[in-house]
Order: C-alpha cells, then sequence, then structure tokens
C-alpha cells in the first residue's frame, strides 16, 4: 500500500469519533481555522472519550486544554486536506 493511501487511511480511522459527533453542534465556538471549528461540545466529546483520571487531568490544566483544541483543529485539517487529495468529501 502506498504511504499517501496508509497515512490518509488513519487518518480516516482516527476522526471516527469527529464523524460520530453533530454536526449542528456549535455551543460555544473555541477555535475556528477557516471553514473548520472546534466548539465546547467537540471538547466535552473528546474528553468524554479518555479515562475519567484523564479526563479530569486535561479539565483542570488550561495548557492541556489548549493542546487538546490544537489537537482537534489539526486532526480536522489534515483529514479535509487528505478526503481532499484522495477525492472524498469529508462532508
Amino acid at each position: 500500500m502506498k504511504p499517501s493511501i496508509t497515512v490518509a487511511l488513519l487518518l480516516l480511522a482516527s476522526a471516527a469519533p469527529l464523524a460520530a459527533q453533530s454536526p449542528a453542534s456549535t455551543d460555544g465556538l473555541i477555535a475556528r481555522i477557516g471553514d473548520l471549528k472546534v466548539t465546547a461540545g467537540d471538547v466535552r466529546a473528546s474528553l468524554a472519550a479518555l479515562g475519567a483520571n484523564e479526563g479530569a487531568a486535561i479539565r483542570n490544566d488550561p495548557a492541556l486544554l489548549n493542546q487538546v483544541v490544537r489537537s482537534l483543529l489539526v486532526q480536522r485539517v489534515l483529514l479535509r486536506d487528505a478526503c481532499g487529495v484522495h477525492g472524498h468529501n469529508l462532508r
């Protein structure tokens, strides 16, 4: 399998939790890059996917919350770009 296809498949698999989230979730916009957005609901959903201890640690540390938001944005940018390169539509 070509490396670019492997990367695209890995990105698609890692974005499954993002796809499960409601696209209408616009409560509390936290970050945006172009048309890609991260809301408070997105962050809550990501933290809910973690164990109780990890989620609590992140909730209590602003620097870690910042990293979560940045990570969500990066995942969305990479997924959008990977889907665009391979002719898939993210929406």
